[in-house]
């Protein structure tokens, strides 16, 4: 039976993601904290000192426990849970005894066929992905006292803040179908490049503005102030107006399609990327991540300076 092609854009496909890197998070972070006022910035903190691990115990300051914070959701992915003395709360072992759990929630890939459709493709829907764990996390944050508010409500900031980053992250909303890939490229994670240091182009993207740093030669307090220079909120007039996680979802989807995967070799087993390929990446990256940061800013103000 033939499958309309409006319904497989809304299945939800297994990948392994990891989001932007642990630099992209930061990045972010370090933007939407310059944006948010000082009440969201003391209520943000009084969850944040509630801590789900030593990590967060060890950040010195506000602005490193939010920084923190948005990578959080991806290190538990890492960590190991190794006894009655491991670091890591009880509460959180639903985590580390169960990484697919939490690797659901980082992405929602929606089905792209640039060799037009085809009926014989392996699509499994699913439950639990980035748009709804955006919206539960949002909800329970809009209906906490940070004072009185458990560990639950800093999980739920943590992740509100990680996936407003990941969902910006072109290749956490799309999976590539074609006769070389029947089960989908897992947003990019199969499709493998050579000449770089990342070896797939899920993890090229990844790893984007970190690269476009590096090549400027900015840390990442530099790289926040300039992206923030570069790219005003003007420049975001017409998106910063779309406030629903599927269209967030969709523009990321229109970028896959128009930019990550445009000019690429899908049928080669190992695909070389040229320096216009790369350029035009880096700059969409900029653009993802400081338009991440805005949104970001304008919830949490929203949910806390009140």
């Amino acid at each position: 039976m033939r499958i309309s092609y409006v319904i497989l854009l809304l299945c939800l496909l297994h990948s392994f993601s990891w989001g932007w890197s642990k630099d992209g998070h930061v990045i972010i972070a370090k933007i939407t904290y310059n944006l948010i006022t000082d009440k969201t910035k003391e209520k943000i903190d009084l969850l944040l000192k509630k801590p789900m691990n030593s990590g967060f115990t060890e950040c010195t300051d506000p602005l490193s426990r939010f920084e923190y914070a948005l990578f959080w959701p991806d290190l538990i992915r890492t960590l190991k849970d190794e006894g009655p003395s491991s670091p890591v709360d009880p509460a959180y072992s639903k985590y580390v005894h169960g990484r697919r759990y939490s690797s659901w929630h980082h992405y929602i890939n929606i089905p792209y066929f640039p060799e037009g459709f085809r009926e014989d493709i392996a699509i499994t829907p699913l439950t639990g992905n980035i748009i709804d764990e955006l919206y539960i996390s949002m909800f329970t944050l809009n209906n906490a006292d940070p004072k009185t508010a458990g560990i639950d409500c800093t999980e739920k900031l943590c992740w509100l803040g990680h996936l407003t980053g990941d969902i910006h992250a072109p290749l956490h909303c799309t999976a590539m179908y074609s006769k070389k890939y029947p089960k989908g490229d897992r947003g990019g994670n199969s499709i493998i490049i050579s000449g770089n240091t990342y070896d797939n182009l899920h993890s090229f993207w990844d790893h984007a503005p970190e690269m476009a740093a590096k090549k400027m030669k900015m840390n990442n307090v530099k790289f926040a102030q300039y992206l923030e220079k570069q790219y005003p909120r003007s420049t975001f007039k017409a998106e910063l107006e779309k406030i629903g996680f599927a269209e967030w979802a969709g523009e990321s989807y229109i970028i896959a399609i128009h930019t990550a995967y445009a000019g690429l070799n899908l049928n080669s087993d190992n695909i070389i990327l040229t320096e216009d390929y790369k350029k035009k990446v880096m700059t969409a990256s900029e653009r993802q991540i400081t338009l991440a940061a805005y949104r970001l800013a304008d919830m949490l103000n929203k949910i806390f300076d009140r």
